[in-house]
Order: C-alpha cells, then sequence, then structure tokens
C-alpha cells in the first residue's frame, strides 16, 4: 500500500483498511446487489487448480 491519502488521515487504519478492502471486493465484483461479500462470486472468478478456501473463509461474514 502506497499509504493514504491526506483526506484520509484522520481514519484509522482499522477504519480505513476497511474502506479499502470494501472498496476493492466491490471492484473485483465480488459483492451480490446489496453490497456484501459473496463468496461464491470470488470462487467463481478464481482459476482452476487455484484453492481458495482459506482465502474465503476469512471474509465469512456473519
Amino acid at each position: 500500500m502506497k499509504g493514504k491519502p491526506d483526506a484520509c488521515k484522520d481514519v484509522t487504519k482499522d477504519d480505513y483498511m476497511a474502506i479499502a478492502m470494501d472498496v476493492s471486493l466491490d471492484d473485483l465484483g465480488w459483492t451480490d446487489e446489496d453490497g456484501k461479500f459473496d463468496k461464491n462470486k470470488m470462487l467463481e472468478a478464481c482459476p482452476r487448480g487455484v484453492h481458495w478456501a482459506p482465502v474465503a473463509r476469512q471474509f465469512t461474514i456473519a
């Protein structure tokens, strides 16, 4: 990461990372129509032979 933009200097590291992850997941097309992470969309996008289960478990949201 190159660092936070000046406009975000007062945003905590955890909050900034949450925002960055949200934008990234949406840009990758891994969110549903409500903007929530969709593990199945991520798995559909991964190339054959790549095992994403450990990554998918990290993003399981109740």
